[in-house]
């Protein structure tokens, strides 16, 4: 069923077409743009205030299928051709991934969600605001002041495809978002053996991911605010 921890090849990973690129997060919600403008006071937490012992007992969970440093290397290279890797000089944390059953087609295939583990990393970053997670609990939160005499209020329901890969981070924030055990130059070496050139932006020898991931903590309120920012602006068009 969906949801479900299981393992599986790249081949069936969830991910953005190749030559996709992400927009950014703060160009999307004045809301995020303003958090991220003040960093280190609205989003992190003070390092005193980390559990540091937590932090350290924890060991990042990776799906067996990438245990191997050529698995990861295959995945980092599909994650690069869908636009989500930079390269950085320091790690400040790494991240691990597992993957969970996405769906299946019509035809029975199967599609992975990637999930990346972050435990430690997240006991780093404040507790974001409070954003509906699509439970019965958001009716409560529903802003109904613009809905005149005579308005009905309708809702639907969908899907947007890997959307939080789709919403770029800004470059200070890369360094939290390193995956362990590659490097750059390792990376450009696999890719020159399956015939890509490897290019990243940024500046290092540390791959890190540049899009918002599942698993982190901040994810589900960015990528509300940026859906929610969207919709206003159809509703109030510039």
């Amino acid at each position: 069923p969906k949801g479900t921890v299981a393992d599986g090849p790249l081949e069936e990973l969830g991910l953005p077409p190749q030559g996709f690129s992400p927009i950014p997060a703060e160009s999307l919600s004045a809301e995020i743009a303003f958090r991220f403008q003040n960093f280190q006071k609205l989003t992190l937490r003070r390092p005193e205030k980390i559990d540091w012992a937590r932090f350290n007992s924890i060991q990042g969970y990776w799906s067996p299928t990438y245990q191997s440093k050529e698995a990861r290397l295959g995945l980092a290279l599909r994650m690069y051709q869908s636009g989500m890797l930079a390269a950085v000089q320091v790690a400040l944390s790494c991240i691990s991934m597992f993957t969970v059953v996405k769906g299946y087609t019509e035809d029975g295939v199967r599609s992975l969600r990637p999930v990346w583990d972050q435990r430690g990393p997240n006991l780093m970053w404040r507790s974001p605001p409070w954003c509906s997670m699509g439970s019965p609990g958001c009716f409560a939160a529903l802003d109904l002041s613009r809905v005149a005499p005579g308005m009905s209020l309708g809702s639907y329901v969908g899907d947007l495809p890997n959307y939080f890969y789709t919403l770029l981070l800004p470059s200070f924030m890369w360094p939290w978002f390193v995956i362990e055990g590659i490097t750059i130059e390792e990376l450009v070496s696999y890719g020159l053996s399956k015939g890509v050139e490897v290019v990243l932006v940024g500046a290092g020898s540390m791959v890190a991911v540049s899009v918002v991931l599942m698993g982190w903590s901040w994810a589900p309120w960015l990528a509300q605010q940026c859906l929610g920012a969207l919709l206003d602006h159809l509703w109030n068009p510039v």
